[in-house]
């Protein structure tokens, strides 16, 4: 079981396979101008059992990126104070937690093993392989089912990159200059 878990958390820093929108209210700043801004830090939290990895991007209403970065898993810090009151959504790539589930399996999306279940078992092999002094130990072994389990990986990060869409391109025109004039 830890094992599988340290194989589920490896997939989810490095493939950003799982993530979760989180939307949030942000408020225009009323304190005095010589006073430093008082909303510029929100603290947010998962609504699933998974820890928050990294910060994948913020954007308003009208899905505009917006300035924020992460110093602390959980915590937004907006580089700019906002203008106005309205509602912000920020994307965190999540990993697995503890506790594990009552099987002892850590929670995690159901399709996501579904979908990469040799991918997952490979990663498994190639850690468990990898132990000296075991009756399983296989050097050579470890080295291939490893290199099986990070090539999944890359592959899996592209898809999530794609959004699993077949040869789908991952750059998107910038919807700053995506208005028409015609004159």
């Amino acid at each position: 079981n830890y094992e599988l878990y340290n194989v589920l958390n490896d997939w989810f820093q490095d493939s950003n396979m799982w993530y979760e929108d989180i939307e949030f209210p942000v408020f225009a700043n009323t304190a005095d101008s010589t006073e430093p801004p008082d909303n510029m830090e929100y603290v947010l939290a998962t609504n699933q059992t998974a820890a928050i990895v990294r910060l994948m991007g913020v954007v308003d209403e009208h899905d505009t990126p917006v300035g924020a970065y992460m110093p602390e898993p959980g915590t937004i810090r907006l580089t700019y104070s906002p203008t106005g009151s309205v509602n912000f959504t920020a994307r965190f790539a999540l990993t697995v937690n503890d506790p594990v589930g009552d099987d002892g399996i850590p929670d995690c999306p159901d399709w996501v093993i579904n979908k990469y279940q040799n991918d997952l078992i490979d990663g498994v092999l190639g850690r468990m392989m990898g132990m000296t002094a075991k009756p399983f130990s296989n050097e050579r072994l470890a080295i291939f089912h490893t290199k099986s389990f990070r090539t999944a990986i890359a592959n899996a990060r592209v898809e999530q990159n794609r959004q699993n869409t077949y040869r789908g391109q991952v750059w998107k025109f910038p919807q700053a200059f995506n208005r028409r004039r015609w004159s």
